[in-house]
């Protein structure tokens, strides 16, 4: 060893021995110490490693300390290399700091930067290339809370590509950078069903009882929630809006056949409406009363079944109704039903029939002012025949009023008006009278005996007065014939 001062040059030096292989403690004229280094620049300066087995501490008010070349603390716990990286549990830090293996905050962990377009961040990986292993789990018995001054956004993949955001409204958009709501999900159209899906809802599990659903309510008592809309896996998987529980408050069901019911859980048609009060079970209003749109139309291709248009009227296989009812087609009145009408009337004129040779009506009852008209044809303003009361009226038609006139004045007793009548059937039975004098013209009795103006024939023919001929008369009999008067 050897042991050399200078004053000249204002330094202590200690070294191994003369001529050999350098300074090791230096104190230069400066007061700075110098380990295996002759130029000590610090208080301390040390050229190679230092162990110890008791505490390296450091003290000063404002000047900073630097370790160039790195510092370990203990093995690989905390390294400090060359570049200002710090490594905790790695010797190797990659980032600024770089721990490998778990950690705490007693408090909070803030990660502040300067950038202004990127921002920061706080990055979660596996090692290496992050795969679908690699699991981000935050856990706290507290509140977690997440904050910030403007959105917070969420992504996958190596990336990062945003999946989802909270704006600073605190609207969610998923698939979207605005969100208008509070939930907003937006998707590009993937042209399949199942790209196309933006929500699912699932009940794990399959028990009677499990029904995968949506509430919709006002406040958030639990006890009065408004609207329920979802599965009903107890009746067979259908579709359910109610106001309660299923099956008990349904409003609109739709099962898996496709059959809709309205205030029924167990529509049996493609629509059933039920109504349990006294309410109608569907109306139909037209928005604007002034227009001549209509309410329903029913109908199959090619085929109209039933039309209500917006002023009232209705029509059966008629898509145009210019009446209360108007039917394109035949009527079928089953027996035993009565039609009440005001007014029956065909829709154009000589149009439609009343009844048929093999279809006819047993009566007709009518008014006894107007009576029953038969008319000879369209146009014609004067009827062939009016029954009115006891009176039954012939008329000639084409423009010829009614002038004769059959009547009943007695029990068994017809009378004409014009003084004469015609008969093709020698069957009649009655009293054929002319004129207001009641005198007979034509009489049969109900014996078969024949009265010419007289209505008491007491033979087979009785002529009351006198018989004028230009032709024989032959009389035939194997009895007498008697003559009273004058031949």
């Amino acid at each position: 060893m050897e042991i050399a001062a200078s004053t000249t040059n204002g330094y202590f030096a200690v070294s191994g021995y003369p001529g050999g292989d350098g300074d090791k403690f230096v104190i230069n004229g400066s007061g700075n110490v110098g380990i295996a280094s002759t130029t000590p620049s610090t208080a301390l300066s040390v050229q190679g490693n230092i162990w110890g087995s008791g505490d390296v501490r450091f003290f000063g008010t404002s000047a900073t300390t630097t370790i160039s070349g790195g510092l370990i603390v203990g093995t690989n716990t905390l390294w400090a290399p060359a570049g200002g990286n710090i490594g905790i549990g790695t010797a190797v830090p990659t980032y600024t700091l770089d721990v490998s293996g778990t950690g705490r905050y007693a408090t909070s962990l803030n990660v502040a930067g300067t950038a202004t377009t990127t921002g920061t961040s706080l990055a979660f990986a596996g090692l290496g290339t992050v795969s679908s292993t690699d699991n981000l789990l935050l856990m706290s018995n507290r509140n977690l809370s997440v904050t910030s001054t403007n959105n917070i956004l969420f992504g996958t993949g190596i990336a990062g590509a945003e999946r989802m955001r909270i704006d600073s409204s605190g609207n969610v958009g998923i698939g979207t950078l605005a969100p208008d709501n509070l939930l907003d999900i937006s998707k590009a159209n993937g042209g399949a069903l199942a790209a196309d899906v933006f929500l699912t809802i699932t009940q794990a599990s399959t028990t009677a009882a499990a029904d995968p659903y949506l509430v919709f309510e006002i406040g958030e008592d639990a006890a009065t929630r408004g609207w329920r809309l979802g599965i009903d896996d107890s009746d067979s998987d259908s579709f359910k809006i109610g106001t309660g529980a299923f099956s008990s408050n349904d409003i609109l069901t739709l099962d898996t056949s496709g059959r809709l019911g309205l205030a029924t859980s167990t529509p049996v048609s493609l629509l059933s409406v039920h109504a349990s009060t006294t309410d109608f079970a569907m109306t139909l209003r037209q928005a604007n009363e002034a227009t001549s749109g209509g309410l329903l139309h029913i109908y199959k291709p090619g085929t109209d079944i039933l039309t209500i248009l917006n002023n009232g009227n209705v029509g059966i296989a008629s898509s145009t109704p210019g009446a209360v009812l108007s039917v394109g087609g035949d009527v079928l009145i089953g027996s035993g039903s009565t039609i009440y009408a005001k007014n029956l009337r065909p829709v154009a004129d000589n149009a439609g029939s009343l009844g048929s040779s093999s279809l006819r009506y047993q009566s007709v009852e009518l008014d006894t002012v107007t009576g029953l008209r038969l008319w000879n044809s369209a146009g014609d303003a004067n009827a062939l025949a009016q029954l009115t009361g006891t009176s039954l009226n012939f008329g000639a038609g084409g423009g010829t009023a009614l002038d004769t006139n059959l009547y009943r004045s007695s029990a068994n007793v017809l009378k004409t008006d014009d003084g004469f009548i015609a008969f093709a059937s020698s069957t009649i039975v009655g009293d054929f009278s002319a004129g207001a004098s009641g005198v007979p013209t034509l009489f049969v009795d109900d014996g078969g005996n024949v009265g010419i103006a007289s209505s008491t024939p007491s033979a087979t023919l009785s002529i009351q007065g006198n018989v004028i001929s230009s032709g024989n008369f032959t009389f035939y009999g194997s009895g007498t014939n008697t003559f009273s008067g004058q031949i």
